[in-house]
């Protein structure tokens, strides 16, 4: 595997809901300093979330979370049979509120608009931007109704990688779409979990073409 599909299927940071847990201490393509690159930032992945999947997603819930881990009265009872728990007992309060991952995650994200930007340099996938950037995978994964639907078919997986990495031509994506289309036509949980990978991957944290 390379080129974009790599960048693309294969994971950059532990998640929960994805099947390939990588460390970044080992990957490769953690860090990337040149001309030209940047990595979005968080009103910048905002934008992109939204043309990649729609509007309305990211809201942190309570079905996130393995019951019990959240105070009383802040989280359900069961999971959804295709889901999984996929946030820790930090994040319980940004459910309470009802906040979007990518808000409670900013200062992890490169925050254009904080007066002390130190955690993320601009042209740097480091390993906390990507721990930040794999938890709004997961969050936005998850609220997907259909995720078959987004990717089960060429068509659709086609479809979907051109508005989640536009900044790629169509050519460059097509290995990429067979491989997410092989995923997403196993099932729910497959489909969610290929989708979770592609928006915690370096080609879609980047702004330029990897």
């Amino acid at each position: 595997m390379s080129g974009v599909n790599k960048l693309v299927t294969k994971g950059v940071y532990n998640s929960s809901v994805r099947s390939d847990n990588v460390a970044t201490t080992t990957d490769n393509y953690k860090s990337v300093d040149g001309a030209g690159f940047t990595v979005k930032n968080y009103l910048q992945l905002k934008s992109a979330t939204e043309q990649c999947l729609g509007p309305g997603l990211g809201i942190v819930t309570a079905d996130m979370f393995t019951p019990g881990v959240c105070p009383k009265g802040k989280n359900m009872g069961a999971l959804p049979a295709d889901k999984k728990a996929i946030l820790g007992a930090d994040k319980c309060a940004l459910a309470a509120s009802g906040v979007n991952i990518l808000d409670g995650n900013k200062n992890r994200l490169w925050d254009p608009e904080s007066a002390a930007r130190t955690a993320t340099l601009a042209n740097t996938l480091n390993p906390d931007y990507l721990s930040a950037l794999a938890e709004v995978a997961d969050v936005y994964a998850h609220g997907v109704s259909d995720p078959v639907a987004l990717c089960g078919t060429i068509e659709a997986a086609t479809k979907l990688l051109g508005g989640c990495l536009s900044q790629y031509e169509p050519a460059a994506l097509s290995a990429a779409a067979n491989a997410l289309q092989a995923s997403c036509d196993k099932g729910p949980a497959e489909a969610r979990a290929a989708i979770a990978t592609m928006i915690g991957s370096a080609a879609f944290a980047a702004n330029s073409k990897l």
